[in-house]
Protein backbone atom coordinates (compact mmCIF):
# COMPACT_ATOMS: atom_id res chain seq x y z
CA UNK A 1 0.00 0.00 0.00
CA UNK A 2 1.26 3.51 -0.71
CA UNK A 3 2.62 5.56 2.16
CA UNK A 4 2.42 8.91 0.64
CA UNK A 5 0.47 10.96 -1.83
CA UNK A 6 4.20 13.02 -3.67
CA UNK A 7 6.51 10.34 -4.80
CA UNK A 8 10.37 11.16 -4.93
CA UNK A 9 11.20 10.41 -8.21
CA UNK A 10 13.00 12.92 -9.98
CA UNK A 11 10.34 13.02 -12.94
CA UNK A 12 8.01 13.31 -10.85
CA UNK A 13 9.31 16.09 -8.99
CA UNK A 14 10.28 17.70 -12.28
CA UNK A 15 6.41 18.09 -13.54
CA UNK A 16 5.86 19.77 -9.61
CA UNK A 17 8.49 22.22 -10.10
CA UNK A 18 7.22 22.79 -13.93
CA UNK A 19 3.48 23.49 -12.66
CA UNK A 20 4.43 25.46 -9.64
CA UNK A 21 6.95 27.90 -11.72
CA UNK A 22 10.02 27.34 -8.62
CA UNK A 23 11.35 24.65 -7.89
CA UNK A 24 10.38 22.73 -4.09
CA UNK A 25 12.83 22.22 -1.49
CA UNK A 26 13.42 19.01 -0.37
CA UNK A 27 12.55 19.90 3.13
CA UNK A 28 8.97 21.64 1.62
CA UNK A 29 8.23 18.62 -0.39
CA UNK A 30 8.66 16.16 2.26
CA UNK A 31 6.67 18.82 5.09
CA UNK A 32 3.81 19.22 2.73
CA UNK A 33 3.30 15.79 2.02
CA UNK A 34 3.83 14.46 5.57
CA UNK A 35 0.76 17.01 6.84
CA UNK A 36 -1.44 16.33 3.38
CA UNK A 37 -1.09 12.84 4.76
CA UNK A 38 -1.56 13.66 8.07
CA UNK A 39 -4.68 16.17 7.50
CA UNK A 40 -6.43 13.53 4.72
CA UNK A 41 -6.10 10.81 7.78
CA UNK A 42 -7.35 13.08 10.34
CA UNK A 43 -10.35 15.18 8.48
CA UNK A 44 -11.81 12.63 6.16
CA UNK A 45 -9.75 9.35 7.32
CA UNK A 46 -8.38 9.19 3.57
CA UNK A 47 -4.84 7.58 2.98
CA UNK A 48 -3.08 7.07 0.22
CA UNK A 49 -3.35 4.13 -1.92
CA UNK A 50 -2.81 3.12 -5.79
CA UNK A 51 -6.35 4.18 -6.54
CA UNK A 52 -6.06 7.55 -3.78
CA UNK A 53 -3.91 10.23 -5.09
CA UNK A 54 -3.43 13.62 -5.47
CA UNK A 55 -2.11 15.59 -8.57
CA UNK A 56 -1.76 19.33 -9.31
CA UNK A 57 -4.98 21.33 -10.22
CA UNK A 58 -5.29 21.51 -13.51
CA UNK A 59 -8.27 24.07 -12.89
CA UNK A 60 -5.73 26.49 -10.92
CA UNK A 61 -2.95 27.89 -10.59
CA UNK A 62 -0.71 25.12 -8.55
CA UNK A 63 0.97 27.60 -6.68
CA UNK A 64 0.25 30.83 -4.96
CA UNK A 65 2.41 32.55 -2.97
CA UNK A 66 1.40 35.23 -0.56
CA UNK A 67 0.69 36.42 3.09
CA UNK A 68 -1.78 33.16 2.98
CA UNK A 69 0.34 30.59 0.46
CA UNK A 70 -1.73 27.69 -1.34
CA UNK A 71 -1.06 24.54 -3.27
CA UNK A 72 -3.96 23.58 -5.38
CA UNK A 73 -4.49 19.79 -6.08
CA UNK A 74 -6.97 17.57 -6.84
CA UNK A 75 -7.98 14.92 -5.09
CA UNK A 76 -8.63 11.28 -7.04
CA UNK A 77 -10.59 9.33 -4.91
CA UNK A 78 -10.68 6.36 -7.85
CA UNK A 79 -8.40 5.64 -10.32
CA UNK A 80 -10.96 6.74 -13.13
CA UNK A 81 -12.22 9.68 -11.28
CA UNK A 82 -12.54 13.62 -11.89
CA UNK A 83 -10.15 14.93 -8.71
CA UNK A 84 -11.76 17.21 -5.85
CA UNK A 85 -10.28 20.73 -5.49
CA UNK A 86 -8.02 20.60 -2.42
CA UNK A 87 -6.27 22.88 -1.25
CA UNK A 88 -3.21 22.87 1.13
CA UNK A 89 -2.26 26.17 2.74
CA UNK A 90 0.05 27.95 5.11
CA UNK A 91 1.12 31.11 6.74
CA UNK A 92 3.93 32.27 8.96
CA UNK A 93 3.11 33.00 12.54
CA UNK A 94 6.08 35.62 12.47
CA UNK A 95 4.88 37.18 8.85
CA UNK A 96 7.31 36.10 7.09
CA UNK A 97 6.18 34.54 3.90
CA UNK A 98 7.73 31.00 3.53
CA UNK A 99 8.07 29.75 -0.01
CA UNK A 100 8.15 26.20 -1.45
CA UNK A 101 12.08 26.13 -2.15
CA UNK A 102 13.02 27.29 1.22
CA UNK A 103 15.13 24.62 3.35
CA UNK A 104 15.84 26.56 6.32
CA UNK A 105 12.40 27.13 7.81
CA UNK A 106 11.27 26.53 11.13
CA UNK A 107 8.14 23.91 10.71
CA UNK A 108 6.63 25.14 14.67
CA UNK A 109 6.30 28.89 12.97
CA UNK A 110 3.99 27.86 10.07
CA UNK A 111 0.33 27.22 10.58
CA UNK A 112 -1.43 25.29 7.97
CA UNK A 113 -4.93 23.49 6.75
CA UNK A 114 -6.44 22.16 3.93
CA UNK A 115 -9.40 23.73 2.05
CA UNK A 116 -12.26 21.82 0.05
CA UNK A 117 -12.13 18.40 2.41
CA UNK A 118 -15.64 17.04 2.44
CA UNK A 119 -15.58 13.86 4.00
CA UNK A 120 -19.53 12.90 3.45
CA UNK A 121 -18.69 14.05 -0.38
CA UNK A 122 -15.80 11.31 -0.55
CA UNK A 123 -17.10 8.29 1.03
CA UNK A 124 -20.10 8.22 -0.33
CA UNK A 125 -17.77 7.80 -3.56
CA UNK A 126 -15.85 5.68 -2.50
CA UNK A 127 -18.81 3.51 -1.40
CA UNK A 128 -20.01 3.61 -5.07
CA UNK A 129 -16.59 3.09 -6.28
CA UNK A 130 -17.20 -0.90 -4.56
CA UNK A 131 -20.10 -1.53 -6.69
CA UNK A 132 -19.03 -0.10 -10.11
CA UNK A 133 -17.24 -2.16 -12.71
CA UNK A 134 -14.48 0.20 -14.47
CA UNK A 135 -16.83 0.52 -17.50
CA UNK A 136 -18.71 -2.06 -19.65
CA UNK A 137 -18.45 -2.27 -23.68
CA UNK A 138 -20.59 -4.18 -26.23
CA UNK A 139 -19.50 -7.35 -28.23
CA UNK A 140 -15.93 -6.66 -29.56
CA UNK A 141 -14.04 -8.72 -32.73
CA UNK A 142 -10.99 -9.71 -30.55
CA UNK A 143 -10.73 -11.07 -27.22
CA UNK A 144 -10.82 -8.78 -24.67
CA UNK A 145 -8.83 -9.91 -20.95
CA UNK A 146 -8.86 -6.95 -18.21
CA UNK A 147 -6.83 -8.72 -15.35
CA UNK A 148 -6.96 -5.66 -13.13
CA UNK A 149 -7.46 -1.94 -13.14
CA UNK A 150 -5.72 0.75 -11.37
CA UNK A 151 -4.71 4.55 -12.10
CA UNK A 152 -1.65 3.57 -13.89
CA UNK A 153 -2.40 0.50 -16.68
CA UNK A 154 -0.60 -1.29 -19.44
CA UNK A 155 -2.75 -2.32 -22.05
CA UNK A 156 -0.98 -5.66 -24.55
CA UNK A 157 -2.56 -5.17 -28.21
CA UNK A 158 -1.73 -8.60 -30.29
CA UNK A 159 -1.45 -8.28 -33.43
CA UNK A 160 -1.43 -11.11 -36.28
CA UNK A 161 -0.10 -9.26 -38.83
CA UNK A 162 3.14 -6.99 -37.31
CA UNK A 163 3.91 -5.31 -40.65
CA UNK A 164 0.44 -3.00 -39.53
CA UNK A 165 2.44 -2.10 -35.75
CA UNK A 166 3.54 1.06 -36.98
CA UNK A 167 0.36 2.07 -38.64
CA UNK A 168 -1.78 1.20 -35.54
CA UNK A 169 0.81 2.66 -33.27
CA UNK A 170 0.53 6.17 -34.86
CA UNK A 171 -3.35 5.78 -34.82
CA UNK A 172 -3.70 4.93 -31.41
CA UNK A 173 -1.22 8.12 -30.29
CA UNK A 174 -3.18 10.57 -32.31
CA UNK A 175 -6.39 9.33 -30.41
CA UNK A 176 -4.84 9.94 -27.32
CA UNK A 177 -3.57 13.30 -27.88
CA UNK A 178 -7.02 14.22 -29.69
CA UNK A 179 -8.84 12.70 -26.29
CA UNK A 180 -6.60 15.00 -24.13
CA UNK A 181 -7.60 18.24 -25.70
CA UNK A 182 -10.87 17.15 -26.05
CA UNK A 183 -10.84 16.62 -22.03
CA UNK A 184 -9.30 19.91 -21.97
CA UNK A 185 -11.73 21.52 -24.04
CA UNK A 186 -14.31 20.56 -21.88
CA UNK A 187 -12.72 21.49 -18.41
CA UNK A 188 -11.85 24.85 -19.27
CA UNK A 189 -15.37 25.25 -20.95
CA UNK A 190 -14.29 25.47 -24.73
CA UNK A 191 -16.77 22.68 -25.37
CA UNK A 192 -20.06 21.45 -23.62
CA UNK A 193 -20.16 18.03 -22.61
CA UNK A 194 -19.63 15.59 -19.75
CA UNK A 195 -16.10 15.71 -18.00
CA UNK A 196 -13.28 13.41 -19.17
CA UNK A 197 -10.24 12.77 -17.27
CA UNK A 198 -7.65 13.58 -19.41
CA UNK A 199 -4.10 10.90 -19.16
CA UNK A 200 -1.41 12.70 -17.95
CA UNK A 201 1.18 10.62 -19.95
CA UNK A 202 1.29 7.67 -22.12
CA UNK A 203 3.71 5.74 -24.03
CA UNK A 204 3.50 3.16 -26.94
CA UNK A 205 6.04 0.45 -27.08
CA UNK A 206 6.94 -3.09 -28.59
CA UNK A 207 7.25 -5.82 -25.51
CA UNK A 208 9.74 -8.96 -26.40
CA UNK A 209 7.63 -11.66 -27.54
CA UNK A 210 6.00 -8.59 -30.33
CA UNK A 211 2.90 -7.28 -28.83
CA UNK A 212 2.28 -3.43 -28.11
CA UNK A 213 2.06 -2.25 -25.26
CA UNK A 214 0.72 0.98 -23.77
CA UNK A 215 1.35 2.90 -20.83
CA UNK A 216 -1.29 4.94 -19.35
CA UNK A 217 -1.25 7.83 -16.66
CA UNK A 218 -4.74 8.22 -15.40
CA UNK A 219 -6.01 5.33 -17.45
CA UNK A 220 -10.10 6.15 -17.13
CA UNK A 221 -12.68 4.63 -18.17
CA UNK A 222 -13.84 6.44 -21.07
CA UNK A 223 -9.88 6.39 -22.67
CA UNK A 224 -10.10 2.84 -22.49
CA UNK A 225 -13.17 2.32 -24.12
CA UNK A 226 -11.87 4.91 -26.82
CA UNK A 227 -9.11 2.56 -27.23
CA UNK A 228 -10.93 -0.49 -27.83
CA UNK A 229 -13.58 1.13 -30.07
CA UNK A 230 -10.25 2.48 -32.33
CA UNK A 231 -8.73 -0.99 -32.36
CA UNK A 232 -11.72 -2.46 -34.06
CA UNK A 233 -10.71 -0.88 -37.27
CA UNK A 234 -7.85 -2.62 -37.08
CA UNK A 235 -9.03 -6.90 -38.23
CA UNK A 236 -5.26 -7.90 -37.46
CA UNK A 237 -6.02 -6.99 -33.92
CA UNK A 238 -6.52 -10.33 -32.11
CA UNK A 239 -6.36 -10.30 -28.26
CA UNK A 240 -6.15 -7.06 -25.75
CA UNK A 241 -4.77 -7.33 -22.24
CA UNK A 242 -5.25 -4.63 -19.50
CA UNK A 243 -3.37 -4.90 -16.26
CA UNK A 244 -1.58 -3.05 -13.74
CA UNK A 245 1.69 -1.64 -14.30
CA UNK A 246 4.19 -4.01 -12.26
Amino acid sequence: MAKRFFLKIPNIIDMFNCRAKVPFGEKFYDFMDNKITALLKQEADITPTPQINVIWSWSKNFYEPGEISRINLDLHLQSHSIGHPISFCWRSKSGEPISISDEDFDEDNLEYWLEGVDAEKFHEELAQAKKAAPFRIGRLPFELEIRDYEYSMHVYVTLSDKEIFEEVSTHLDKTLSDFNKLAYAREFGEKKGKPLQGLHNWKITETEDGRMQLYLDAASPEVLKKILKELTKFKPVTKVEMDLVS
